[in-house]
């Protein structure tokens, strides 16, 4: 078995933008995270806003402040909060918390469990995926023999084209899993 050489988010505790929110009609002063497991340094911050109503969040990590901006975003209906990574400089939802600072995922390089995933456990994810959001949390909802009919809600030619989708990556699921089959087959015969 290989061992793991890439260091994934999951492994890193993350602070998110949302959290942050609150904070943008709280008076400035001095506050703490509560419910992520992290330091004391990495816990406790300071509000701030500048002259021109811009706010951030100064954390003090081994005695060294660590600013990060809080962004916000009007452009859609409703009004979204980034963070503001503090080395590339641009807008995160989530910034992950190292030894000495907070940094985002491409900057720290990080990556996602799913970005290591071989080509089958990828099409078979996705499988159950679209499984999931077509019938829901059924029993033997992951379980490529059973199929289903159609929800009551749901058109019929809607249906079909989703069905149809699923149907296309099943094939092409047990096209890996026939070689893989074939491979142990081969194996086998040639121990006897």
């Amino acid at each position: 078995m290989r061992t793991q050489t890439r260091p994934y988010v999951n492994e890193y505790p993350a602070i998110k933008a949302n959290i942050f929110k609150g904070m943008l009609t709280m008076p400035v002063g001095n506050y703490s995270l509560s419910g992520i497991n992290l330091t004391n340094g990495h816990n406790r911050f300071e509000l701030l806003e500048n002259d021109y109503g811009d706010r951030s969040v100064t954390f003090n990590i081994d005695n060294k402040p660590h600013r990060i901006k809080l962004s916000v975003d009007n452009r859609s209906a409703s009004t979204k909060l980034y963070l503001n990574c503090p080395y590339c400089k641009r807008n995160r939802e989530s910034l992950y918390a190292i030894k000495t600072a907070y940094a985002c995922r491409s900057c720290i390089g990080l990556h996602y469990a799913s970005q290591s995933e071989r080509p089958k456990d990828r099409l078979l994810r996705s499988i159950r995926k679209k499984r999931q959001v077509l019938w829901g949390s059924r029993p033997n909802i992951n379980n490529l023999c059973c199929t289903f009919d159609k929800p009551k809600y749901m058109k019929r030619e809607a249906f079909n084209v989703k069905r149809y989708e699923i149907i296309n990556l099943e094939q092409a699921y047990l096209g890996f899993v026939s070689v893989q089959l074939e491979r142990l087959q081969r194996m086998v015969g040639t121990a006897q």
